[in-house]
């Protein structure tokens, strides 16, 4: 079924790219100078989440975040299909 391999590539990429916006969109409120604080704050906090979720690591929380998310991608693609 080449459409769970799909599923389950997409599944996994959607998350990476979304948490990537996030930190992008939060670096760069970060660097003005109105919202700087409110930037760095959220940056710490966004770090946070993530490191709680990758058991101190940031990379290990987005790769977790990914898996499970594909994890129910494929399933829900493939109780949908029948």
């Amino acid at each position: 079924m080449p459409f769970l391999l799909l599923t389950s590539v997409l599944s996994f990429l959607v998350p990476l790219v979304l948490v990537g916006l996030v930190l992008v969109i939060i670096m760069g409120l970060s660097h003005l100078p109105g919202v700087a604080h409110l930037g760095q704050a959220s940056l710490a906090q966004t770090l946070t989440f993530l490191e709680l979720f990758g058991e101190g690591s940031v990379l290990q929380g987005v790769l977790t975040l990914g898996f499970a998310s594909s994890g129910v991608g494929v399933l829900f693609a493939a109780f949908n299909s029948y």
